[in-house]
């Protein structure tokens, strides 16, 4: 089998105005670092579920904190369990709030003067960023029922 130079991908259709509408409002959101990284999350996520809400979202990504007591004292650690890529896409909205978005950054500075290392108030962000991007969710799927 022969290689023929000059052939290209076929044309892809892009504008299915239903796939545009129900994720326009995650794509264009100034706090996220851009399509890609919302792209990544609509695929990790999918259609919300009955019965999946922040909690769960949390647990799936590995930002629900895990309590690891030791004499006497209450500590949480960091969930190793969880969908890594998930993980890493909140990672990324993180990095990119802490260095352009300024509710993000005075929310890393609040976290941090409460006696929070800056690696805990990145883990607390990206909590908050979760609560963000469940209701971002919901309002991309308005017929599904998802609860809270």
């Amino acid at each position: 089998m022969e290689l023929m130079s000059g052939v290209t991908r076929p044309h892809v259709s892009n504008d299915d105005p239903y796939s545009e509408s129900q994720f326009r409002t995650m794509k264009y959101r100034p706090e996220f670092p851009g399509p890609i990284v919302a792209a990544g999350l609509i695929a990790e996520l999918g259609m919300p579920r009955p019965g999946f809400g922040v909690p769960q979202i949390a647990v799936l990504a590995g930002v629900a904190p895990v309590e690891a007591s030791s004499a006497g004292g209450v500590k949480h650690r960091l969930s190793r369990g969880g969908n890594r890529r998930l993980n890493m896409l909140l990672y990324l909205i993180a990095l990119a709030q802490e260095r352009a978005y300024v509710p993000a950054q005075a929310y890393m500075a609040r976290r941090q003067h409460e006696g929070r290392t800056p690696r805990e108030a990145r883990r607390a962000l990206k909590r908050h960023l979760v609560r963000r991007i469940w209701h971002q969710w919901q309002a991309c799927w308005p017929g599904a029922s998802a609860t809270t």
